[in-house]
């Protein structure tokens, strides 16, 4: 009979630095958290860009089967009412990009593991969510591609420890 001798120090070494990584992701997080703040200004630029099947996290919306508030695709186009004010004012006719206020005050906060995405402008809720004069336009989603990017930008880090 043979003895086979397997040296295993090198995965060891590996299986340790994945480890240490994975205590410590906020290296990851800011950079996947500057790519959420992208992809959320581009919603706003490209008049909403809501995927199919998206499923609002607070479960106040649902494009599942069987129905929902909000279509996939672009947000509910000004109302004609609405329109008419804007112009009245000289106001442009962008879909929440009035003043750009709720757009440039995107941005994240990471609170331990977790990434936070959102807006501290109280009225953003509004938008996001609509109320009854109020189509709701979310304005923070994400496309599929993007969570793959993102699962992919926290993958290679794991691995790697590289994040571009």
């Amino acid at each position: 009979m043979r003895d086979y001798q397997v040296d295993t120090s090198g995965a060891r070494a590996q299986i340790e630095a994945v480890v240490e990584r994975a205590a410590n992701t906020e290296k990851a997080l800011r950079v996947i958290g500057r790519q959420a703040v992208s992809e959320v200004k581009l919603n706003f630029i490209e008049g909403g860009r809501v995927p199919e099947n998206w499923v609002e996290q607070s479960g106040l919306f649902s494009l599942a089967p069987g129905g929902g508030y909000v279509e996939p695709g672009k947000w509910k186009p000004l109302s004609p009412r609405t329109l008419l004010m804007r112009r009245k004012s000289a106001r442009g006719a962008k879909i929440l990009i009035d003043t750009g206020v709720l757009m440039s005050s995107i941005t994240f906060k990471i609170e331990g593991d977790a990434l936070l995405v959102g807006t501290i402008v109280k009225y953003g809720k509004y938008h996001q969510h609509g109320t009854n004069r109020i189509p709701p336009r979310p304005f923070i989603t994400f496309l599929p591609d993007t969570m793959r990017e993102f699962r992919s930008t926290a993958k290679r880090f794991l691995v790697t420890g590289e994040v571009a």
